[in-house]
């Protein structure tokens, strides 16, 4: 029998922020646009662009560079001097 493998939770936090920010963006934020009155219209873009705003502001600090990438350390070494000057 095979065993069923958890997700694991470096897994799970991202797609959580997904689905609450489908859940908020698309079903709470439509609720809130047919519950208010016409006056209040513009609360529903405003929320929307904020939730937007958030998730991609989270999504850029989470996939950030990190400070010891190896792709974007430069060599140090005289080879790939010389070569760049022939």
């Amino acid at each position: 029998m095979e065993t069923q493998r958890k997700p694991s939770p470096s897994l799970i936090f991202p797609l959580s922020k997904i689905v609450c920010y489908i859940y908020f963006t698309r079903i709470i934020a439509f609720l809130l646009k047919l519950a208010v009155p016409f006056q209040w219209k513009w609360l529903y873009q405003l929320l929307d662009e904020t939730a937007t705003l958030v998730f991609f502001v989270l999504t850029g600090y989470k996939f950030r560079p990190a400070s010891d990438n190896p792709y974007l350390q430069l060599s140090q070494e005289e080879d790939d001097l010389e070569m760049e000057s022939v």
